[in-house]
């Protein structure tokens, strides 16, 4: 990229023209070659020490729960719900 603006100037300037005349007549065509691009990475980041969360690799086992009746707000207001049954994850420690 830095040479590319290099020779866009130099090309303006006319300091490094594409066709140049020579002194006895003869015309030569010049290349302009920008310097070399080295770009450095930043350094790979290794944590040492480090331990996955517990059950990470083993999620458990799925229980039924079966439905119940509970207090909480209805389109009436606040009353008894039917809470209906459903699948929850058990952990075993």
């Amino acid at each position: 990229m830095i040479g590319m603006v290099l020779l866009i100037i130099f090309l303006a300037v006319g300091s490094a023209s594409a066709w140049r005349g020579h002194p006895r007549g003869h015309s030569h065509f010049g290349v302009f070659i920008g310097p070399p691009v080295i770009y450095f990475t930043p350094p790979p980041v290794y944590y040492r020490y480090y331990y996955p969360p517990y059950n990470y690799y083993d999620p458990g086992y799925r229980v039924w729960v079966p439905g119940y009746w509970d207090y909480g707000e209805t389109p009436e207001g606040w009353g008894r719900v039917w809470i209906p049954g459903h699948w929850e994850w058990r952990y075993d420690r």
